[in-house]
Order: structure tokens, then C-alpha cells, then sequence
């Protein structure tokens, strides 16, 4: 299935026998298949498994984008953990990673925005990745106990109507096209598709953008898990954790 943006959704055999292209003195870009294996590696090394891959490529195979959800013993009852891949080809962009939730009922899917690695492909990149990759995974799993505690104080915290219109007018002008918030994020508010979303909390309100972030996903994988981050920064910052009494 094609995307709009030339995006294309692919097997994982597909995606590991792109062949990279022969580096320079100041640019050594690895495959899509090298960076695969140092992830997994690193996933092994933590007990972590992936329950499912999903894989995108566009611009000729030169970029991808790829998401493991993971089991390591830390599951809830509605959501887990994601991680996200990407890499290119084409000097593009760089090598990276974020850790995500996912919601089990929706498959929504938000990328968080304090663990991510990155690493330009220059001439030690091969030497840095694996250690970057580790450390990412390492520090994720350390803090993810907060996470799971953010999203129960979302759970719990009612917000009114005024307080949604207010957050969407906030990343309407920092991270999402106005229309876009407007049309697709705020009907996902007031139509929640799911019995779990009804409740006007926080929790309802993460799922609605998650939801209408669908579509950005499908059309740029890569920029939207960029907004993702940015979107669950500015939710922690609006209703951030220490508000507990």
C-alpha cells in the first residue's frame, strides 16, 4: 500500500536487502539492515522481545521508518511499548530512535519526546551506535515507571471543554497545521470511537490526537513521529506529573 508521499508499506526481508551506498571520506551510511541488527541486539541484551514489526520505506528505499512494539514484562492492560526506527540513505537525515506507548484498543500510538538517539552517518558511526542504542534502551526502561505514571494521572485529571480548545490552539501554532487540528483532532475529541475514551480527562484527549495523528503517520512516518514528541512535550508540560497532590 502506497502513501501519498510515496511512503510504502513493506516486509521486513524488503527493507533488510536495500544496499547502502559506497562511503566517503566524510559520509559512511549504513544499511537499513546494519542498524536492524544493532537494535535487536540491544533488545536481547535488555530480555526485551518484539511482539510486532511494521515497516516503511520511501525516495527510492532510501528512507525508513520502522516500528518494534515490545514485551519485557512491564505491560498494562490497555497500553505498551513502541519503539521507533528510522534511517537514510540519502544524507537526508540521521540514524534514530524513540521510545513510544501504544494504545491496545486503537492502536494509537504517541512518541515520546525525552529518549531519543541520533547519529549522522560519518566515518565512527559503526563504533558509536551500538553503545548510543544500549544507553537509549537502558534509560527509557529506568524511567518508564514514570510513564506509566504520567498516563494514570491523564487517566484520572478532567478537563473541560475550554481547556481542550486552548491545548489544540497551542499546537495548532507550534507543532500541527491549524486545519488539521480543527477538522480531524478536535472531531476525534467530541466522537470518540472507544468505550475506554469517553471520560473528558486528559487520557481522552491524548487518544484523540493519537487517533487523528493516524493520518500524518500513513502520509510521513517520519515527520509525525516528530510531532508526536513534540505533542506528548507539550501535554506533560500543560499537565505535568508533580500537579499529584
Amino acid at each position: 500500500m502506497k502513501g501519498l508521499c510515496g511512503v510504502k508499506r513493506v516486509s521486513e526481508d524488503q527493507v533488510r536487502t536495500v544496499i547502502a551506498p559506497e562511503p566517503t571520506k566524510t559520509w559512511n551510511p549504513i544499511s537499513h539492515n546494519i542498524l536492524l541488527n544493532i537494535v535487536e541486539n540491544s533488545l536481547l541484551r535488555n530480555n526485551l522481545k518484539i511482539s510486532q514489526k511494521s515497516f516503511q520505506l520511501s525516495h527510492e528505499n532510501h528512507r525508513f521508518f520502522g516500528v518494534y512494539d515490545l514485551i519485557g514484562g512491564f505491560e498494562h492492560d490497555d497500553f505498551g511499548l513502541s519503539l521507533g526506527i528510522r534511517n537514510s540513505t540519502d544524507q537526508r537525515f540521521p540514524a534514530g530512535l524513540a521510545f513510544g506507548t501504544k494504545v491496545f484498543v486503537c492502536s494509537n500510538l504517541m512518541f515520546e519526546g525525552d529518549e531519543v538517539v541520533s547519529r549522522k552517518h560519518t566515518r565512527f558511526i559503526l563504533d558509536d551506535m551500538p553503545l548510543m542504542v544500549n544507553n537509549i534502551i537502558d534509560n527509557f526502561l529506568d524511567r518508564y515507571l514514570g510513564t506509566c505514571h504520567q498516563i494514570a494521572y491523564f487517566k484520572g485529571y478532567e478537563i473541560s471543554e475550554n481547556e481542550v480548545k486552548a491545548f489544540l490552539w497551542d499546537i495548532s501554532k507550534e507543532v500541527l497545521p491549524y486545519n488539521f487540528v480543527k477538522n480531524e483532532v478536535f472531531s476525534a475529541w467530541k466522537d470518540p470511537k472507544y468505550t475506554e475514551h469517553q471520560e473528558n480527562t486528559v487520557w481522552r484527549l491524548y487518544n484523540a490526537i493519537t487517533a487523528a495523528m493516524k493520518i500524518r503517520q500513513k502520509r510521513n512516518p517520519y515527520n509525525a513521529a516528530f510531532e508526536t514528541q513534540a505533542v506528548s512535550g507539550l501535554l506533560k508540560q500543560c499537565w505535568p506529573l508533580q500537579n499529584v497532590a
